[in-house]
This record gives C-alpha cells, structure tokens and sequence, in this order.
C-alpha cells in the first residue's frame, strides 16, 4: 500500500490504475481493465496440390532394354535410369560391357540423366531389332557414312584443284611479268651500248683531229654532225635497208621460210594499218606476242622495218602515231618485191634450161659451174 501510495500519481498518471481517496481512508488501487487483445488473423493453408510433372520430349528407352540384363546389373548396386543407358548403349549383349561404360563415364554430368529417343512418343515404342535388322541398319549406315566420305573427298578435290589452277595462273602472270621485265632491261641495255658507241665514235674521231692537228701542226676543221655517214636516210630507204638486212641475215637456203614468215606478218600489220589508218587496234603491236617475238621480234631487221615506217619502240609494245599512208603502201611494194623474187642458179652445162617468163616472176639469173644439182 505503501508503495502504491507513494507511486499513486505516476500509476495514475501512467494509466495502470486510479485511486479513490477518502477520508481517513486508504484503499487499494482499482486496476484499469486490459484491453482486449487485437485478433490475429489465421491464415488456413489451402490444401497442397502436387506439382506438375514436366512433359519429358521423346520416348524413354526402358521397352527397349533388355529385361534378362538389367536386374543383374542393378545388383551390383548402380540406379536404374544408368543401368538402362548403359545396356542401350552397348548393344543390350553384354553387362560387362555395360559395367565398363558406366566406369568410364561416372564422371559426365549427364550420368543420372534420364535417356529419351527423340521424335518417337511412349503410344508406339520401337521394338527391339533382331540380328538380322541390326546388320541391316550397319550396312545402311555404312553405306551412309561412305556416302559422305566420298562426298568430302569430292569438294576437296575441287577445292585441291581450284587452288592449283589459282596457283598456275599466278605463275603465268609471274612468268610474263618477268618477261616483261627481261624485255625492258633489255632495251634498256640496248639504248645505252648505242650511246655507249656513239659517244665512243666521237671521242675516237675527236682523237683523230688531235693527232692530225698535232701531227700537221694546224688546226683543222671539227668534223659536222651532218656528215656523209650521218645524213638522216629518208622513212623508204631505211625500210629497203632493213628488207636487205632480212634477206641477207637468213637466205632460204640456208634459214627455211624465216624470212619469207618474217615478210608475210610484216605485210599483214602494214596492209591492216594502210586499210585502216584510223582504228587505233592496227596501230599498236604487242611486243609479248608469241608469233610476233619468233616471226618478227627474233629476226634481225624486222623491228628496224616498223621503225622506219613510222612505229615508235616502247617499252613492250610498239606504236605509230603520225599514219602515213603512202609510205605504207610503198613498203608495201618492197615486201611484195621481196616475195616473189628469187635467185636461180643455171649451170653452164644446161643453157637449153627453160625459165619463166619476166611477167610470171621476177628472176635474177647467175651463171655459174654447177656444183651440185638443182
């Protein structure tokens, strides 16, 4: 009571209790009612349901194992789901066969996993295929299998021969660019031996007026460009000079049909170009071509022909410019003089010999001691 007098404001004032005071009279406190508690709800669990079970994709492969092999490997103590992939995939003859795959693969991490055929339902299960289907089904798939060996070995093949063919023409293209490269230090070579002898010329001629001047003891006059030896020739005479050349180079008895071939594509490129001076095709000539380089490059005095008419040499064609049509048709006439004449050698033995006439062809007649028969 003590207490609770002397805590009776602070009870009060806390709301525990309150205090009814009277006089001469100390009464207990009277206790507030507790509140009543606040209800929880209770949740009432809905009955469980099973869960659903996954649809697996493909047929499981228990019809197809064999059912005499499987009770004796699941004795040794392996899972079911293992014991009917092992067996499956050992050809269902042997569980020590199957033992030993499952050994070998305990470590996968599909090991436990569940085997299931694809694109056949549990409604239509494959039966197990005798001896004589699963021969069947091994030549099937050999057969298969070859099939696309030789298909494999057929690309490669054509890959193999792609390759060479790429290979055989960046060769060509090699070949004739160092043959083009060859022709070019060639004519490069060419140009300076030229200039080699002319400036050679002139240094021994310069020579000569010295000792003559020393000799002599006067001066002399120096000797002029324009000389008899280097008067400029006219586009006619050098091509008439050039035929000689071809002609005394390679005589017919001696060298068979190189002048006359050298001749006849001489005729051909002067008389392309005389029709048509101005198609550009005709005055270009490819210095790489094959029937160009034996008939015509190949023979001393060819090119010296088509510089004198009017062909400039580069580097790996020769070209013409400046057309002249009337000195084409001019060494037109040398080449077409040059083909149907020849030498007939008569012995002095035979004068009843009878020759063509001048108008069937033009002949240069030689009497000489015949020394052998023509």
């Amino acid at each position: 009571r003590r207490c609770v007098q002397e805590t009776g404001i602070n009870a009060e004032y806390m709301g525990l209790f309150k205090m009814e005071k009277k006089e001469n009279d100390i009464q207990a406190p009277i206790l507030a009612p507790a509140p009543e508690p606040t209800p929880v709800p209770v949740v009432v669990p809905s009955p469980a349901q099973p869960p659903k079970e996954e649809k697996k994709e493909g047929m499981s492969i228990s019809p197809l194992v064999n059912q005499e092999l499987l009770p004796q490997l699941m004795e040794l103590g392996f899972p079911k789901v293992v014991c009917e992939k092992s067996l499956y995939i050992t050809g269902n003859n042997s569980v020590d066969k199957a033992v030993e795959w499952i050994e070998k693969h305990q470590q996968d991490a599909d090991y436990l996993e569940e085997l299931r055929i694809i694109g056949q339902t549990e409604e239509a299960p494959k039966s197990l295929l005798s001896e004589e289907e699963q021969r069947q089904k091994a030549k099937e798939l050999q057969a298969k299998i070859r099939e696309r060996m030789a298909a494999k070995q057929k690309k490669d093949d054509e890959e193999r021969e792609r390759e060479r063919m790429k290979g055989t023409k960046a060769l060509s293209q090699a070949k004739e660019k160092l043959e083009e490269m060859q022709i070019i230090r060639e004519a490069a070579k060419r140009k300076k031996e030229k200039e080699d002898s002319v400036n050679e010329l002139k240094r021994m001629e310069e020579q000569l007026l010295r000792d003559k001047e020393a000799r002599f003891g006067k001066k002399f006059a120096t000797l002029d460009k324009t000389s008899a030896a280097e008067v400029e020739k006219k586009p006619i005479e050098k091509a008439e000079i050039a035929v000689k050349m071809i002609k005394t180079l390679y005589p017919e008895s001696t060298y068979d049909d190189i002048a006359a071939n050298c001749f006849k594509l001489l005729k051909a490129y002067v008389s392309n170009l005389a029709k048509n001076p101005e198609n550009e095709k005709f005055k270009k000539i490819n210095k790489l071509n094959a029937a160009f380089k034996e008939k015509v490059g190949n023979v001393k005095g060819g090119i010296n022909f088509l510089k004198a008419i009017g062909f400039e040499d580069k580097e790996t064609t020769l070209e013409i410019t400046k057309v002249d049509v009337d000195l084409l048709n001019k060494s037109l006439g040398l080449l077409d003089q040059n083909k149907i004449s020849m030498i007939v050698y008569i012995p002095v033995s035979y004068p009843h010999l009878t020759l063509p006439t001048k108008a069937q062809v033009q002949i240069s007649v030689v009497a000489v001691s015949l020394k052998k028969k023509i």
